[in-house]
C-alpha cells in the first residue's frame, strides 16, 4: 500500500510539472533575448531592460540616474539616454546565470526536463 502512494505521488508529480512547465519559464529556453550583453552570467545575476516609449529595449547590466539622464553599462559599451525616453525599466534575474549564447539556463532546465520526462 505504501508502495503505490509513492508511485501515485511521482507520477502526480510528472503530469503536473508536464502541464505546467512552460508557464513557469522564466525566458524563452532556445532564443536569447541579447546574445552580446548576456553571454555567460554567473548564477544569481541581475541585468536590466529599458524600455523606450518608441518601442526600443536595450538590455543593460548596470545603471544610474545622473542630472536628469540614465547612464548605462553594457558588457562591452556604455551609454547616457534621457530619463524622458524611458518608459519602464524591468529587473532581468537569472538564478542559474546564463549560457555562452546568453540563454537562461533554469529556463534550459526546466525545459529539457520536461523533454526527459515525455521521453522516459
Amino acid at each position: 500500500m505504501r508502495k503505490q502512494k509513492q508511485i501515485i505521488f511521482i507520477a502526480s508529480f510528472i503530469i503536473v510539472y508536464l502541464l505546467f512547465a512552460d508557464f513557469i519559464l522564466p525566458f524563452d529556453p532556445i532564443i536569447s533575448p541579447d546574445k552580446e550583453n548576456l553571454s555567460s552570467l554567473s548564477p544569481l545575476s541581475t541585468a536590466y531592460e529599458l524600455r523606450l516609449k518608441n518601442g526600443e529595449k536595450i538590455i543593460v547590466l548596470d545603471y544610474k540616474f545622473e542630472n536628469g539622464s540614465i547612464i548605462y553599462q553594457k558588457k562591452f559599451s556604455a551609454g547616457k539616454i534621457e530619463k524622458e525616453k524611458i518608459k519602464e525599466i524591468k529587473t532581468l534575474f537569472f538564478f542559474f546565470g546564463t549560457d555562452n549564447l546568453g540563454r537562461d539556463v533554469l529556463s534550459r532546465t526546466i525545459y529539457g526536463g520536461k523533454i526527459s520526462l515525455i521521453i522516459g
